[in-house]
């Protein structure tokens, strides 16, 4: 396994499911990770939640939970689909409570994806 792979399965990326759905091509979950960095879910919800526009964050959160399950980056998509439960009872307080541990989750892949 290389090191990049080390690296995220310590941070909890569901390595060994990702490479299943990657059929074992590093090189192609890579580059598709590269592109993450480049995916503005995150910042669009940011943006959404601070203006107000309740079912444009639940959008862009519902994608990043998506691409996050893609990816196997585990800890991303507990906390998007948690938020998404709330978003679905209509329990926004309870949602954007969570927004703070998603951007601490989120950035610390960022990170990381930036370091391979």
């Amino acid at each position: 396994m290389s090191h990049y792979l080390d690296k995220l399965k310590a941070g909890g990326v569901d390595v060994s499911g990702t490479m299943d759905r990657f059929m074992n091509n590093e090189d192609l979950y890579k580059r598709i990770l590269k592109k993450f960095l480049a995916d503005t879910s995150f910042s669009d919800a940011a943006k959404a939640k601070e203006e107000g526009r309740d079912e444009d964050a639940q959008m862009y959160i519902h994608t990043l939970k998506g691409v996050s399950a893609n990816l196997g980056l585990t800890p991303i998509f507990t906390i998007t689909d948690e938020m998404m439960q709330h978003f679905r009872s209509d329990n926004l307080e309870a949602a954007y409570g969570l927004f703070d541990p998603l951007k601490e989750t989120y950035d610390k892949f960022i990170k990381l994806i930036n370091e391979i």
